[in-house]
């Protein structure tokens, strides 16, 4: 019995990390085809709502965290994915403060990968 249980385990964790791995491949051709993009880590899911999510981000490339509204996308995500997306220009300016909450539309999100880019290791 003990055996079967970590039969089921191991092919568990196997399917969950060539999961990952073909999101990782994903997320870095969507990277290579679309124009300005930049990746964004949730760290927490704050609020969830049917329209979409309040949750806090890190702008990976400047180390700025902020609360962010999040439009419901088509596959569940939770804290310490990662997003590839197109930030919007009229809220993210270079050398304009920080808007005080970031309105982050589904169709900006490009792709998502899980926290930790896929090593390789088993």
């Amino acid at each position: 019995m003990v055996g079967l249980i970590w039969l089921v385990r191991g092919r568990r964790r196997r399917a969950w990390l060539l999961d990952a791995k073909e999101k990782w491949n994903r997320f870095e051709d969507v990277r290579r085809t679309h124009g300005t993009t930049t990746e964004i880590t949730i760290l927490s899911v704050d609020a969830l709502e049917p329209t979409g999510s309040w949750i806090t981000i890190n702008w990976n490339r400047f180390g700025h965290v902020q609360t962010a509204w999040l439009e419901a996308l088509q596959e569940p995500i939770w804290a310490g994915s990662v997003l590839l997306i197109s930030p919007d220009p009229a809220q993210v300016m270079p050398g304009m403060p920080w808007p005080a909450t970031y309105y982050l539309q589904a169709s900006h999100c490009h792709a998502w990968a899980p926290g930790t880019k896929y090593s390789g290791g088993s």
